[in-house]
């Protein structure tokens, strides 16, 4: 027997909600959900672009970020936080239509990277929110994981490559 779902409850919300329709798979592939949100950098003297990335960009780009070692015994992930903001700029900033500003090289991204960071800021705060990078529960995990942060340990790939 199938499991069904047995009233109009979501796992966020434990209070009944009004029906809705049930989609298809078809009708989950013809909706355009990539958004593109302006956002004003005020430092660099006008406003950027920045897009979602698809579910697979973003998985990729959170690997990026991660590290897995062993000492033999152990095996522990560590956050490697360095061009951290820098790889999520060039992954999201984009012109009007979508089309990405920046390739993902190591150059490229380490450019980035030298750019002030409150603009930066900026940037990275509408990029991670739009990307649900920015969920309370992910900075609890990513503290946890920084524990065993790797900075000052040199990057072993500055660029990004998610295509």
């Amino acid at each position: 027997m199938k499991n069904r779902p047995t009233d109009d409850r979501t796992i966020d919300d434990e209070k009944p909600r009004a029906p809705v329709k049930v989609l298809s798979a078809d009708d989950i592939f013809a909706v355009e959900d990539l958004n593109i949100l302006p956002v004003e950098v005020p430092e660099w003297g006008g406003m950027v672009y920045v897009k979602a990335m698809s579910a697979i960009q973003r998985e990729k780009y959170i690997e990026s970020m991660r590290r897995t070692v062993s000492d033999g015994k152990v095996v522990s992930t560590q956050m490697i936080l360095r061009h951290g903001s820098a790889k999520l700029a060039a992954l999201t900033i984009c012109d009007a239509q979508g089309n990405l500003l920046f390739d993902r090289s190591p150059e490229t991204i380490e450019k980035l990277g030298q750019k002030s960071a409150k603009a930066m800021e900026r940037v990275i705060d509408a990029s991670a929110k739009l990307n649900g990078l920015d969920d309370d529960k992910k900075d609890k995990k990513v503290k946890e994981l920084g524990k065993n942060d790797s900075a000052g340990q040199p990057d072993d790939d500055a660029g990004l490559n998610i295509d």
